[in-house]
């Protein structure tokens, strides 16, 4: 179980006096039991990713309800609640997920009621137990920065929302975040969420911000507690430039430029080149482009960037791609990509930062944030691989547009005007060919050639590791080679050509198509560029050690990687996805057909490594009916988010009633889930969809959850053991095929016992918005003659086998069509094909 703890002191505090509660007179004498009991609330359920209680104190062999009260008064709190028999909690509220009725652990004293599986005995710590003048509700006086209860809606009245924090959520940590992110003010809701932003006021006041933190207003449904942070200019260092665009441009691919002003054309000059600099100033912004190794034409793609401010003092920041795992400090990515990083032509581990605070360089995943506080310039860079090729997608940001200099160069004048974008070194404009086409071949190539190739070793900044130096890299004598214009010509001259069916005319889309494969024009078209994305909503989980920890690092959409070592993406299998479906059956990873009949939340798969250190973890509800089950709900943890899907269900209109939750908001803002893409499609009237799409980390592939009625499945399409190749749950082993225990050690041929195996336990967090019956250590339901009565249920079956076979006949796979069958006998509902 994931122990969430307020604060180091906060814990240690409340370790101390609970083992002074043990060994004092302090603890409650058999004498006061009674009185004890008098401040019993009752018993109430807890969930383990949206707790009732604030504040986990203690996990003690000899936990007693006294010790509990007493840590939980000392600290502060109205309430204390016992869990599991040995686990204490405390805080001001604790009635938000509602009553329980299986407090039925005593604690490990063995004397007193304390608590059950997710279950807390909930007592109140006033005086009548200690005879002193503490109140059974304290609240704190609201701060001067209160600014009140305010709506909140799908349209979010602050733009931001931080999801960076590993414990509970304070008002401190909060405010302190976005103080960091640079907002005017933080506001709190639903007592465990925290957005930041400059403006609150959107959707009107509210009335009921009902959840509380350390007695002060937390928020509540929908509902925001807004506070001041501190901060006047509300500059957002790291909002992205929002409602800015001119301030932003993107260098994305192959490489394709989106200049401040929208001018998008490609730059296939093979050299280092000067992205962008004032005339005022010493300011520069140089990147170095390669070709691709093993393409015709000479494409190229960026492998590095240098940032050299005009404030002499500041230092000079570079991140490149390095030859190798054995150059200077490289740190690899992706399994096969090693950046450096040079700060004032010294090389460091950019894993550590740049050792300064006035150029701050943050890696997260595969992120890496090169930020000057100081005049407002940020680059976020993110490390990509299409076709074994590493490179390197880079947003130019400038927050506040420099105003005061005059900027030029291949990412153009941040005045509005694109047509201006074309200049020469002396920012004289040149003229823009007209046809889209000529953007992308040679008139683009000699204007980025003639006017900002640089060709002299005294004007270029970059640093360069052993073996290597600037003539290496220098190619501004090369002429336009028509190798690339040509295959692009042929491939639209091919009716059949996949490419062209996707892209159409787009030719960015086509040159990323045969260069690097139909799945990169894919997502081309699905991401034009980093700069189109809307604003970061989440912050990315785990990675690197942080050098600087920020409160938020703005998050891109995953993107594209073929880097795996065991599969390409031509050897993606083509076998039926694996996954859960109807009554409930399982398909393994190496399609092996099973089924498990009982009632409890399981683990279908689980693997906290998923997608670099994101994480993923699948859980199904399965509910019991009579001698067979079925799946009633399933849920999906990437990251920090969590989306669940329940059966459809017909409302009093006749209406189906989608119910998905995310992050345990029904129906709330459906658009990504872990930074995937993930839609809704309503089919016939009995059926919904959503789709999560792993395209951008894992191409071809998405995790598929489906309704037919109040059945759910679950399937992972096109799985790789890329994807999930270290996975662990009722699936079994991607690699072997195997239905493996826990400990991965043992086979598990009997399938009730795989079953009761992968029950979800205490020590994992629990991914639906409610509890229900059993929760472990209560086994999961199972009929009482699981396989007698069923076989009984099928002879007496008014539907003959024949008719079954005849519907369920369409299905391709042989095993599927077997459950289908079976399910339509032991339902007697010929529909049940739908589920299929």
């Amino acid at each position: 179980m994931r122990f969430h703890l307020s604060s180091f002191s906060l814990f240690t505090l409340a370790t101390c006096y609970l083992t002074t509660a043990i060994s004092s007179d302090k603890v409650i004498e058999q004498s006061n039991r009674q009185l004890l009991r008098q401040q019993y609330k009752g018993c109430f359920r807890d969930n383990r990713a949206r707790r009732a209680m604030d504040y986990f104190h203690q996990r003690s062999g000899s936990m007693t309800v006294g010790d509990c009260v007493y840590a939980c008064r000392e600290l502060g709190h109205a309430f204390a609640g016992l869990e599991f028999s040995s686990e204490c909690y405390c805080g001001n509220t604790y009635d938000s997920i509602g009553m329980a009725n299986n407090c039925d652990m005593t604690c490990d004293s063995g004397e007193e009621e304390c608590g059950g599986s997710l279950a807390l005995s909930v007592y109140a710590t006033n005086q009548e137990i200690y005879g002193d003048d503490y109140t059974s509700s304290p609240t704190a006086t609201p701060p001067d920065s209160y600014k009140g209860c305010w709506n909140d809606a799908l349209d979010r009245a602050m733009e931001y929302e931080h999801k960076s924090f590993q414990g509970f959520l304070t008002l401190p940590k909060c405010i302190d975040a976005c103080t960091e992110y640079g907002a005017k003010f933080a506001g709190l809701e639903v007592g465990r969420q925290c957005f930041c932003g400059n403006e609150y006021e959107k959707h009107g006041p509210a009335d009921n911000c009902n959840r509380k933190c350390d007695g002060l207003a937390c928020g509540g449904d929908w509902s925001l507690s807004v506070y001041e942070t501190g901060i006047s200019d509300g500059s957002m260092r790291q909002a992205r430039g929002q409602g800015t665009s001119q301030c932003i441009a993107t260098g994305w691919g192959d490489p394709h430029v989106v200049t401040f002003d929208g001018l998008l054309y490609d730059v296939h000059v093979l050299s280092e080149v000067t992205m962008l600099k004032s005339k005022n100033t010493d300011f520069q912004i140089q990147a170095r482009l390669e070709a691709v190794p093993g393409q015709k034409g000479d494409p190229a793609v960026t492998t590095g960037v240098v940032v050299r401010e005009a404030d002499a003092t500041l230092p000079t920041i570079q991140v490149s791609l390095a030859q190798s795992s054995n150059s200077e400090q490289a740190v690899t990515f992706l399994d096969d990509c090693h950046v450096q990083l040079f700060v004032n032509g010294r090389d460091r581990d950019i894993t550590t930062g740049s050792g300064r605070d006035d150029a701050i360089v943050i890696v997260r995943n595969r992120l890496v944030k090169v930020e000057y506080p100081s005049t407002n310039l940020v680059l976020d860079i993110e490390i990509r691989s299409w076709s074994n090729t590493c490179h390197l997608s880079i947003d130019y940001i400038l927050m506040d547009c420099r105003p005061d200099d005059d900027l030029i160069g291949i990412l153009g004048s941040p005045d509005g005007n694109r047509t201006n974008d074309w200049m020469n070194e002396h920012g004289e404009p040149v003229e823009i060919p007209k046809g889209v086409d000529e953007h992308f071949f040679k008139p683009a190539y000699e204007y980025a050639l003639e006017h900002w190739c640089i060709a002299r070793e005294e004007d270029s900044y970059f640093t360069y590791e052993s073996g290597k130096e600037f003539s290496d890299y220098e190619n501004c004598g090369k002429d336009y080679n028509p190798t690339l214009e040509n295959i692009i010509n042929d491939a639209k001259q091919d009716e059949n050509n996949e490419n062209v069916k996707i892209c159409g005319d787009d030719i960015g889309c086509l040159i990323e198509g045969e260069i690097l494969g139909t799945e990169a024009a894919k997502v081309y078209l699905e991401e034009p560029a980093i700069v189109s994305l809307p604003p970061p909503t989440r912050m990315p989980t785990n990675g690197p050690t942080i050098a600087v920890q920020p409160s938020s690092i703005p998050t891109l959409v995953p993107v594209p990687s073929a880097e795996s070592e065991s599969i390409s993406l031509q050897e993606i299998p083509k076998i039926p996805p694996s996954g859960s479906m109807g009554d409930p059956h399982f398909r393994t990873w190496h399609n092996e057909h099973f089924e498990y009949h009982g009632q409890c939340d399981m683990i279908l798969a689980k693997d906290p490594n998923f997608a670099d250190g994101l994480g993923l973890e699948v859980q199904i509800r399965t509910k019991l009916v009579r001698f067979w089950s079925y799946i009633k709900a399933a849920a999906i943890r990437i990251g920090d988010d969590i989306l669940e899907l329940e059966g459809v269900v017909t409302n009093s209109g006749g209406n189906i009633d989608t119910k998905y939750w995310i992050n345990f908001h029904h129906k709330g803002e459906l658009t990504t889930v872990g930074g995937f893409p993930v839609t809704l499609h309503a089919g016939s009237h009995d059926r919904r969809t959503l789709t999560i799409d792993l395209a951008s980390h894992f191409p071809g592939q998405k995790i598929v959850l489906g309704t037919y009625k109040e059945f759910v499945k679950v399937d992972f399409v096109n799985a790789s053991v890329e994807s999930f190749g270290k996975s662990i749950g009722i699936l079994g082993d991607f690699r072997s095929g195997k239905t493996m225990a826990r400990d991965g050690k043992r086979e598990l041929h009997d399938f009730r016992k795989l079953g009761q195996e992968w029950q979800a336990l205490p020590t994992e967090d629990m991914l639906f918005h409610n509890v229900e019956q059993p929760q472990f250590p209560k086994k999961c339901i199972e009929p009482e003659d699981p396989r007698g009565q069923r076989r009984r249920r099928l002879s007496e079956s008014t539907i003959a086998e024949e008719t079954a076979e005849a519907a369920c006949a369409s299905l391709k796979d042989p095993l599927d069509r077997k459950d289908c069958v079976y399910d339509i006998l032991a339902t007697q509902d010929m529909e049940m094909v739908g589920a299929y």
